[in-house]
């Protein structure tokens, strides 16, 4: 807490806490529940299951980010009217996820490529929410 503390004190109000880290969805509740002032949302990442997004959702996660696009963790968040934040990399993926509700979509791994594959991708689909992520 002492670092959500410090976020805050930062400016953040977004806090992730990834399904790898040990005790994470004590980890979600705990910080849901410091964060019921409105001024802090806490989410779930590396989300790659129901069972996570149901376990994220439980703890008080107000959205879910996975490394890839999950179709059944999109259904789950528009289900429980949160946001989900799934990675993709090729047109046809990022499209697809954003066409299953994603708030938004992270391009990744981003660096790959750079900013002029984000540029392409964007002319053509200008609608496109995307978030560039890794490097």
């Amino acid at each position: 807490m002492r670092a959500v503390d410090a976020l805050r004190s930062g400016g953040l109000s977004l806090v992730e806490i990834t399904t790898d880290s040990p005790g994470w969805q004590d980890s979600v509740a705990q910080v849901a529940r410091a964060g019921d002032d409105a001024r802090l949302e806490v989410g779930a990442g590396t989300v790659m299951t129901v069972r996570q997004a149901e376990e994220a959702c439980r703890a008080g996660a107000t959205f879910l980010v996975s490394p890839t696009f999950v179709e059944q963790v999109a259904a789950v968040a528009r289900q429980k009217g949160i946001a989900y934040v799934p990675g993709a990399f090729t047109p046809t993926e990022i499209h697809r996820a954003q066409a299953a509700g994603a708030a938004c979509v992270k391009v990744f791994p981003a660096d790959t490529l750079g900013a002029g594959y984000i540029r392409r991708i964007l002319q053509p689909l200008p609608m496109l929410r995307l978030v560039p992520t890794g490097g």
